[in-house]
């Protein structure tokens, strides 16, 4: 990480709440489904499209509310692009 992304970051963990919303599982989740995604390559537009290959319909807007780690996402979101990601790493 750089300095300033550092800096930030110890900025953000002194500001009350943060701490506890990062370490949520909603939060978590996403930060790893991202993660999974920009190690394949994939923008959220390449995802999406993925998706609707292998049956899902999930728009890019739950996507990004998915990897944003919104409480309002719904389990089987999860689920889905899960599948479809292990899907791809398996086809690397």
């Amino acid at each position: 990480m750089s300095k300033n992304h550092e800096e930030v970051k110890n900025l953000l963990d002194r500001v009350p709440g943060v701490s506890e919303h990062m370490n949520k599982l909603s939060v978590q989740k996403g930060k790893t489904i991202l993660k999974r995604r920009v190690d394949l390559g994939l923008t959220q537009i390449d995802m999406v499209e993925k998706l609707s290959e292998m049956g899902f319909n999930i728009s890019k807007q739950t996507l990004s509310m998915t990897e944003g780690g919104h409480e309002e996402v719904v389990s089987f979101v999860y689920d889905n692009i899960s599948a479809v990601l292990d899907e791809l790493e398996r086809r690397e």
